[in-house]
């Protein structure tokens, strides 16, 4: 159970900050797992003070969605006050953009929650990985979460979710039966 590893973690850091990183130029994908994942989180860990960030903003489409959701993105991170990083859909510190350095120098817990292939130096600077390569998005992964934690999903984190499968297998011509 991958949601119970992430908990576990921060309480194990006694996590008063946690930060969740997108990739540069960040689409759907990642904007809205991350979103999704911090109102997750939020209710797992009440007390948890969370940032979402998309490194150098959120792409155009990314932004027009996030007008017709709830949830912002800080423009400057606390990545160095942070107690837990969370790089979503985004494979490589490097990927971060003027933040990986950073990220790599923070002494945060670094978790990885990806659909795309493993990096080796992501692999040596994580603490834990949630990744599934046979994932269609990042947002897949997330609602998996919220299954493991038996978190009913919210209808704005159900559409947020949907938004970004829907976007990352183009529009389902690339999901799985999974996906499904």
């Amino acid at each position: 159970m991958q949601i119970h590893k992430i908990t576990e973690l921060i309480d194990a850091r006694k996590a008063k900050l946690a930060v969740l990183l997108c990739h540069l130029n960040a689409d759907p994908d990642a904007v809205c797992a991350a979103l999704a994942f911090s109102q997750l989180l939020q209710r797992l860990k009440p007390g948890l003070s969370i940032e979402v960030a998309a490194a150098q903003g959120p792409s155009r489409l990314s932004k027009s969605l996030l007008s017709h959701l709830p949830g912002r993105l800080v423009a400057e991170p606390r990545i160095e006050d942070a107690d837990v990083i969370v790089l979503l859909d985004t494979n490589t510190v490097g990927q971060l953009g003027e933040w990986s350095e950073r990220v790599k120098g923070s002494k945060a817990a670094l978790i990885v929650i990806d659909h795309h292939a493993s990096h080796p130096e992501t692999e040596g600077l994580a603490t834990l990985s949630v990744a599934d390569e046979k994932a269609s998005s990042a947002c897949e992964i997330v609602y998996r979460l919220f299954k493991e934690a038996e978190v009913d999903l919210t209808p704005v984190e159900a559409q947020a979710l949907f938004l970004g499968i829907a976007f990352d297998t183009r529009h389902f011509i690339l999901a799985s039966s999974l996906t499904f």
